[in-house]
Order: C-alpha cells, then sequence, then structure tokens
C-alpha cells in the first residue's frame, strides 16, 4: 500500500484533518462495512490507499486503515494478517503497532508512522536499502545471524519475523512500506502480505500488491 508521504504536514495540522463530529464509539457501532466506509469517508482525512485498502488520518497518533469492497475479501485478510503478525510471540519489534480493530476485520486502528526517504532510512538504520534487503535474505537463505551490531540486530530481527509469519518479500522490498514512529523506531508499516494471504486471496483476484 502506498502511502502519502504528504500525510505528515497533514497531521501536524491535525485540528484542520480530524473532524470534529467523528466518534469512534460510532464508528465501532457500524456493522456493515459500506456503512463503514462511508462514515468514514465523511468524517476522516483520506490518506492513500492499496488494491484492497484505504487509509485515513484518526489522530495524531494513529491512522485507520478500512478494507475495501472485492468479492474476494482481500483487505479483510489483510487486516487479520497484520493482527496475526502483531500479536504473534514470535514477532520482532519492527512492525507499526495494532491499536484497535473490528471483530470482523473491515477496519484496524495502527500507530502513525512517517513514512522515510532513502537518506533517512539509512541515516536511521545504518546501512542503505538495498544493502539491508541484501542481508534479510541472505539470513533467510543461509540462516545466517549476520553480525551483532544494532544493524545486524536490526535485520535479523527482520529475517525472523519474516520466517514466523510466513511474510512476503513483497511488502518487505518496498521502501515506502518502511517509516519511523514518533519514539524514532524504524518499522513495517504495511504488512499484511502474508504467505496465506497469497495464496487463499491473491492468486485468485486480479490483485497484484
Amino acid at each position: 500500500m502506498k502511502i502519502l508521504k504528504e500525510y505528515v504536514k497533514q497531521v501536524m495540522l491535525l485540528e484542520k484533518i480530524r473532524s470534529h463530529t467523528f466518534n469512534f464509539s460510532h464508528l465501532k457501532s457500524l456493522t456493515d462495512l459500506f456503512d463503514i466506509e462511508q462514515y468514514v469517508e465523511d468524517k476522516l482525512k483520506f490518506l492513500g490507499s492499496g488494491s484492497s485498502r484505504r487509509v485515513y488520518v484518526l489522530s495524531s497518533k494513529s491512522v485507520l486503515k478500512i478494507a475495501r469492497h472485492d468479492e474476494y475479501h482481500v483487505g479483510i485478510a489483510q487486516n487479520e494478517a497484520e493482527l496475526d503478525v502483531y500479536t504473534n510471540s514470535n514477532t520482532k519489534p519492527i512492525v507499526a503497532k495494532i491499536l484497535n480493530y473490528h471483530p470482523k476485520f473491515f477496519w484496524i486502528v495502527s500507530e502513525l508512522v512517517k513514512p522515510v526517504t532513502a537518506d533517512e532510512f539509512e541515516k536511521i538504520h545504518g546501512r542503505r536499502f538495498e544493502t539491508f534487503l541484501n542481508n534479510v535474505q541472505h539470513i533467510i537463505d543461509l540462516g545466517d545471524p549476520g553480525d551483532t551490531s544494532k544493524s545486524g540486530m536490526f535485520e535479523l530481527f527482520v529475517a525472523e519475523t519474516i520466517i514466523n509469519n510466513d511474510l512476503m518479500m513483497g511488502d518487505i522490498e518496498k521502501q515506502e512500506h518502511w517509516g519511523k514512529t514518533s519514539e524514532g523506531r524504524l518499522v513495517l508499516l504495511d504488512y499484511g502480505f502474508t504467505d496465506s494471504v497469497a495464496i487463499r486471496h491473491y492468486s485468485r483476484s486480479s490483485y497484484s500488491s
């Protein structure tokens, strides 16, 4: 999913972004996906979308990811997959936090993450994005934990999280899927593309990302 990088500036103007009439309790009471989409579209600032989900500013610290209507329920599956990954005890702290979710996974609330440029990624991680990807793949392929530096341990955590959750590299290798939290942590902000989602949903649809 491609998040509009301009949203960071918009979030700084939160009072102008979030409608004063939006009520989270009302959102939670809605049981139909179409009603949810209509309510959110009228009340919250749209940030961006992917093939299966739309993202809105919910607060200065969180975003709302809503599944799109489609016969394959890909967005719902991705929301559920992200919750599964986040709550997996084997997942390392390299993914955006999930703060709330719909019981049928029509939507999830994730912490707001600022997208990073290539230079910002390198400054935070200590290595270029391409080098980071190569090192992660090396660990996955050979089981080599790499070095024990801060950068090396982060790459090990990413590799372990991929393996333990059957994550697809399609999410990992997109730089726009990585960002910085308000705490300065480098995290994966879009990680619903697991192997099971790809097999059960994408292979039966026209989606490609």
